[in-house]
């Protein structure tokens, strides 16, 4: 049984390389570190990326607390497409990261109105005329940005 082997261009060799993910012609994949600060989520992590991204994102640890994830792209379209929503998914994590403090999102009363449907299982306190609301780490970055969206934020 013959394997397929990837023809990839140096173009969309290059702009994964630029989005920080390595082509690994040996295994037919591009491959990106992970080390003990994204270690204990790790699977999470590619759970999130193959939501965000369309492609399946998987995980493998090489040592204690050191690994890499990786996704296998079948032609320059999936490449440059991944290469894209990679780079939005990072600018979407840097949008929540700047948004939450600690999984908290403070909002007024009016904007928590907006929301209201989409956070309604979350934990929420009220404070004032502050409603902060517990982020659960179950929440996508896909959910999380839809919330942001609505609030313009």
């Amino acid at each position: 049984m013959n394997e397929l082997i990837l023809s990839l261009s140096s173009n969309a060799i290059e702009a994964m390389r630029e989005a920080g993910w390595n082509y690994r012609p040996d295994r037919q994949w591009f491959e990106r570190d992970y080390y003990d600060n994204f270690y204990d989520n790790r699977y999470e992590i590619a759970s999130d990326l193959s939501d965000y991204t369309g492609h399946n994102v998987e995980c493998y640890d090489t040592s204690i607390e050191k690994g890499y994830w990786y996704v296998s792209l079948a032609n320059d379209t999936e490449c440059l497409e991944f290469a894209r929503r990679y780079d939005a998914y990072y600018d979407a994590r840097q949008r929540i990261s700047d948004a939450l403090f600690n999984r908290t999102l403070v909002l007024t009363k009016e904007q928590h109105e907006q929301v209201m449907e989409m956070v309604k299982r979350y934990n929420k306190r009220v404070v004032g005329d502050q409603v902060m609301i517990a982020i659960p780490e179950y929440a996508t970055t896909r959910n999380i940005i839809a919330i942001l969206d609505a609030l313009g934020m």
